[in-house]
């Protein structure tokens, strides 16, 4: 079977929404991450915070993790802030057994994750590191 990724962006406030659909595994994790990476070079993103809404993301493998980590090192160079939202029950368990939800916060919905890039309200695991 043939594995494909979409990837869709806009901006809202202070934050660059990045829409995933479709499956991320091996043959689509390095698309992914080079689109990340081009994203968060271009200057008009300079400071925003990425909100990576999953919930059209129906698949993750470990290859497809590999994908996140990259856009989270990326962010954290350019001193942003990566937050997943929206992800369906699969794609937030792969994120829990990989503990990849201790590095980019998982939460409920689009809007809370783009509240807390606007305000730069704390990350529920970076209240736990205080």
């Amino acid at each position: 079977m043939t594995s494909t990724v979409a990837i869709t962006t806009r901006r809202q406030g202070d934050a660059l929404i990045v829409q995933v659909s479709g499956r991320l595994d091996h043959g689509t994790s390095k698309t992914f991450s080079d689109e990340i990476v081009r994203l968060g070079d271009m200057p008009e993103h300079a400071g925003l915070s990425f909100v990576l809404d999953l919930s059209g993301l129906e698949y993750i493998s470990s290859s497809g993790l590999h994908g996140f980590i990259v856009a989270s090192r990326h962010a954290k160079e350019r001193q942003r802030r990566v937050y997943a939202a929206a992800a369906q029950p699969i794609v937030a368990e792969m994120f829990e057994i990989s503990h990849l939800n201790l590095v980019i916060p998982v939460v409920p919905t689009v809007d809370e994750a783009i509240a807390m890039a606007s305000n730069q309200v704390p990350s529920p695991n970076e209240r736990r590191k205080r």
